[in-house]
């Protein structure tokens, strides 16, 4: 039941106007529930202060009292005034508004079972940081510790010692050391000794015919697998017969490739790359091959070149590869 309601059956239990089973009931609320108890308490004394209550017209007579001034003749003659603040329904009054709001904390304070619910609602839960909440320590300075910088990061090296030395920031590719020659030589190798230069070009096997020019007859011996044969017919060229000569040239620098002798080839494939020649992609491809198989320092730089520009998409993505495994971690 609520407050209101209990609070009229108790003062109906105390005026003794409930029958004999509600009165039993109310008895057996009391006996059970310490909060009831404490209510027929509070409800008994308002009971008693209402007995010794003023009425109404004894409560303004004191206020006239209290307001009305004293006659100057009663000063002069020395009689006795009337002192309100000695009269005991002032006093009375006070009492009672303290035992009512005595009463009305003791009534409004929760239970044991409230308390606890309103603990464990408003309780703060200890596996929650709070907002300036910092790791529980040993000792207090610790709580300044963030804001400063170690002695590890700032503190220099003294005395004998050496400074460790700082970790430097990744460089530009084109600032980066070069890997060991030797180690580039052999990733260039493998790539060579697997890139056959007259594989790629179609020639047409007719035999030898009877009047044969030089560069017809290198071309055709070159494709035999005649290459000692062939590179004597192609050195016959005139370099007059530019055209002719230029051909012949290149295939002279495919013979020594495919022989393996990079460092024959490398003059000739230099002269071919500067010329407005239509393989030229494949002169630069080549080149840059032989500058790595041996060693060369040009080597780095003219395969970065080509796999950054070159104008075939096949030779573009050959060098790519080659780069892409000279610059491996762990390769250098």
């Amino acid at each position: 039941m609520d407050k209101a309601t209990l609070h009229e059956k108790l003062d109906a239990y105390l005026k003794g106007s409930l029958d004999a089973a509600e009165q039993a009931e109310v008895r057996q609320l009391i006996d059970s529930d310490k909060d009831v108890a404490d209510q027929l308490e509070l409800v008994r004394l308002e009971r008693e202060l209402a007995e010794v209550m003023i009425d109404e017209k004894l409560d303004e007579m004191m206020k006239a009292w209290n307001e009305e001034a004293s006659p100057p003749t009663a000063v002069a003659d020395g009689s006795p005034q009337p002192n309100a603040s000695k009269f005991p329904g002032k006093w009375a009054a006070w009492g009672f508004v303290i035992v009512v709001f005595t009463g009305f904390l003791i009534w409004s304070w929760p239970s044991g079972e409230e308390s606890e619910a309103l603990n464990a609602v408003t309780e703060t839960p200890s596996s929650v940081p709070q907002l300036n909440e910092t790791e529980p320590s040993g000792d207090t300075p610790k709580k300044t510790e963030s804001l400063q910088p170690s002695s590890q990061e700032t503190a220099p090296a003294t005395g004998t010692g050496e400074q460790e030395p700082e970790a430097t920031p990744p460089i530009a590719n084109d600032q980066e050391a070069a890997p060991p020659a030797a180690e580039m030589q052999q990733l260039a190798l493998a790539v060579a000794n697997t890139t056959s230069p007259i594989a790629g070009l179609k020639i047409v096997r007719r035999g030898a015919q009877a009047s044969e020019p030089p560069l017809a007859k290198g071309y055709r011996l070159m494709g035999e697998g005649k290459l000692d044969e062939a590179k004597s017919a192609l050195l016959t060229v005139p370099e007059s017969q530019e055209r002719q000569y230029l051909n012949a040239q290149q295939y002279l620098a495919f013979i020594h490739f495919e022989k393996g002798e990079y460092e024959k080839s490398i003059p000739i494939l230099e002269s071919l790359t500067q010329q407005p020649y239509s393989q030229q992609a494949e002169m630069e491809w080549y080149l840059a091959l032989a500058y790595l198989a041996t060693e060369n320092p040009k080597g780095l730089d003219a395969l970065k070149q080509v796999a950054a520009q070159s104008a075939s998409p096949k030779i573009l993505q050959q060098a790519k590869q080659l780069l892409g495994q000279i610059n491996r971690p762990g390769q250098n």
